[in-house]
């Protein structure tokens, strides 16, 4: 049989285009026809709650997570502890669901969450959040691009510039065909082919073993791989109940801050619907778990059958080379197909996600206000489109100049940016949620919190506590600044 690169059989590589070309034209049917704007980037709020919470999920999903999460099991000391930040991200979803989605979908005299600064603290305010916000999209999602490169170039041969450019034109194909109602349908369905991808990982890692299940809990237990909960105190330590806690929980807040988020929470038909989006997305943080249990097959399949003298060099200098090298020599053809399409699904969903908010805020926070007032709304649904194309270009040209770096500097990149940056933006939507924001606190608490954060790093904290202090640095500087009544409701009335 021909083979494609790295000895990616042809039948795979077919998996892929084909798993490709259905999302496309699946996406195109099911997707709403956008006849303005407003459908365009809010779907008229017709969709069903499932589907915009598996959009929520996919949009938050990364090629760098597909093989991130297994290796933290994998690595020598590596056990289930990660566990412990998913249940602080389902907690996340949960406080988001009860505390930001009434004032965002009932908040009909604004369109963005731009807007909601504006009116709650600030329009300098929104501006710099808006403009930060901005700059973090762009850096950390022509990371993820390029993250997704690697692994791709791991499993198939298939050149960075190459990969970059065929993530960055199918998000751009679907986000321009329908709007947001087409990114949300073909999220769907590459977290169903993420999701089977997982799956399948699962069953082949525990299967190749070929060892009874007690065998292989009395095997994984001796290499203390079962690992759930660390309740070390130690401040170096990365993966612990509190930082779980506090930091996963923060982090599964982290759609309150973006334009992406609002547009999901108007796309539902009801405010109970929105609601329910975010509560059963919840329930999808099963595929990271199925993640972590093919670290522990992993683990298991080269502790019974030992390390090839090949991936033992490759772990040497990469050590989350342990599951593309068993994808690319263990997993029967055509299935591994699926696991590269599932690659592929895990970039586009989070990128085409970004290319609609992105084309969205700078429509109707930019063009519409202060470049191009007054026009028709064919045009600025013309106007979407285009911005939709431009920001894809921009994507390109980042992501492919970002390949002279080796994968794990683009990983500490993304902590370091998300940890330093994310917590004084999300601070300053709390503020705004209840009322006691102003010009003043926000620019002295992300001062003192990004000056805390700079302090972490040089004292080497872990950067999970990073994010919760930033954020509660933002909400002390708030308070003290403004010791009026707490806004419990939080909607913007006309």
């Amino acid at each position: 049989m021909g083979t494609v690169a790295n000895d990616l059989p042809v039948v795979d590589l077919l998996v892929v285009a084909a798993m490709l070309a259905l999302v496309t034209v699946a996406g195109h049917l099911l997707g709403r026809r956008a006849t303005s704007a407003q459908s365009f980037f809010t779907a008229e709020g017709g969709l069903p709650w499932w589907a915009v919470s598996a959009s929520l999920y996919a949009t938050v999903l990364s090629a760098v997570s597909f093989i991130s999460l297994p290796t933290s099991v994998f690595r020598d000391g590596g056990n289930l502890t990660f566990l412990q930040i998913v249940f602080g991200l389902a907690l996340g979803k949960i406080i988001t669901a009860v505390v930001f989605v009434r004032p965002y979908y009932e908040s009909r005299t604004i369109e963005t969450v731009y807007d909601y600064l504006t009116v709650r603290i600030s329009a300098l305010v929104s501006r710099w959040v808006m403009g930060l916000q901005v700059v973090l999209l762009l850096a950390l999602n022509s990371i993820v691009v390029v993250s997704a490169a690697l692994v791709l170039d791991t499993l198939t041969g298939i050149s960075l510039p190459v990969s970059c450019l065929v993530i960055v034109s199918f998000a751009a194909l679907w986000s321009w065909m329908g709007g947001l109602s087409t990114v949300v349908w073909t999220d769907v369905m590459l977290f169903g082919v993420f999701v089977a991808g997982a799956a399948f990982s699962t069953g082949m890692t525990y299967l190749a073993s070929d060892v009874t299940l007690v065998q292989a809990f009395t095997f994984l237990d001796e290499k203390a791989k079962l690992t759930l909960i660390d309740l070390s105190l130690d401040p170096a330590k990365t993966y612990t109940l509190w930082t779980g806690l506090l930091t996963g929980t923060l982090l599964g807040l982290i759609p309150v801050t973006s334009q992406s988020g609002m547009q999901r929470i108007r796309a539902c038909r009801s405010l109970r619907d929105a609601r329910y989006a975010f509560i059963f997305s919840v329930v999808l943080y099963i595929t990271p778990m199925l993640l972590l249990v093919v670290g522990l097959g992993l683990s298991l399949y080269y502790g019974v059958n030992g390390v090839p003298a090949e991936l033992a060099e490759r772990l040497l200098t990469h050590p989350d080379q342990a599951f593309p090298y068993f994808i690319v020599h263990e997993i029967p053809v055509g299935i591994s197909g699926v696991l590269v399409a599932a690659v592929f699904a895990a970039a586009i969903s989070t990128l085409d996600s970004r290319l609609t908010e992105l084309a969205d805020i700078t429509v109707r926070n930019v063009y519409r206000p202060y470049i191009r007032p007054g026009a028709t709304d064919a045009h600025y649904l013309r106007s979407a489109r285009i911005c939709i194309l431009l920001w894809a270009a921009v994507f390109g040209v980042l992501s492919i100049a970002m390949t002279e770096m080796n994968g794990q500097s683009l990983i500490d990149l993304t902590i370091m940016v998300n940890n330093t940056l994310g917590g004084p933006i999300l601070g300053a939507f709390f503020l705004a949620r209840y009322g006691i924001g102003s010009t003043y606190a926000v620019a002295a608490g992300a001062a003192i919190s990004i000056g805390a954060t700079l302090y972490f790093y040089t004292t080497g904290i872990s950067h999970y506590w990073w994010f919760p202090v930033s954020v509660l640095i933002m909400l002390a500087a708030g308070r003290i600044m403004n010791r009026g009544p707490l806004d419990r409701i939080g909607t913007v009335t006309p």
